[in-house]
């Protein structure tokens, strides 16, 4: 959305420093440039009162903040503590972290569309049965299945 707030203007002025003086090709090229600038101004407008960027940012941190999430429950799985207190006293740490992201996540307004695309993804990538229809997804196809499809 910045580079089109640049873009117009400076497409708009150098159609005019170089056309000026071919009125009907000026004219033209005004009209098209005034209209994608209208359309730019709105998508404009609307991209700041949606605040995207500002969702693109916290979407880029949360996936961030999961990925590490996920790898280190993978890890604490992998090479547990010897010791069974310190096993749970890690493994309660990661469930706080967990529900203080997943509660952050939640104030984003995701869809169910989106949860369930989500299910996919991670019932792929940890090759699990899904609870609903009991198949291991293998694409990212969309099925009928209420929890890891209809998406």
């Amino acid at each position: 959305m910045t580079f089109l707030g640049i873009a117009v203007p400076i497409t708009i002025g150098s159609i005019y420093l170089s056309f000026s003086n071919q009125t009907q090709l000026l004219n033209t090229s005004l009209v098209i440039a005034g209209t994608l600038g209208t359309v730019q101004l709105i998508g404009s407008a609307w991209s700041l009162s949606a605040k995207w960027e500002e969702a693109f940012g916290y979407a880029l941190e949360s996936l961030n903040a999961n990925q590490h999430l996920s790898s280190r429950f993978e890890r604490l799985a992998q090479f547990p503590p010897d010791n069974i207190d310190e096993l749970q006293i890690q493994f309660n740490m990661l469930v706080t972290e967990n529900s203080f992201r997943t509660e952050q996540d939640n104030k984003q307004g995701i869809s169910d569309k989106e949860k369930r695309k989500g299910m996919r993804a991670a019932l792929r990538k940890f090759q699990r049965a899904c609870a609903g229809c009991k198949i291991v997804p293998t694409s990212m196809k969309s099925t009928t299945c209420d929890i890891c499809g209809n998406f």
